[in-house]
């Protein structure tokens, strides 16, 4: 079995959504299953090392109208 492995200097975590999609990030983890800080940088790599997986959360860099860069980059 493939490992995922995660961009240089991320540590995020990773929860299934209510719509059953993988979701990346950290912080707090709502109801739904979405992180308060979404890693689109791990969503991205996710879905690249595993297609058959299909699309991950965050799906674009504009979250709730503003970007939340966890990594300091």
């Amino acid at each position: 079995m493939k490992k995922f492995q995660r961009p240089d200097g991320h540590n995020c975590n990773v929860s299934s959504t209510i719509s059953e999609d993988l979701s990346f990030g950290n912080g707090e983890l709502d109801d739904n299953g979405f992180w308060q800080y979404g890693c689109y940088e791990c969503a991205r790599a996710h879905e690249k090392q595993f297609p058959e997986s299909g699309k991950c959360w965050p799906y674009s860099l504009i979250l709730k109208g503003e970007f939340h860069n966890v990594h300091g980059n």
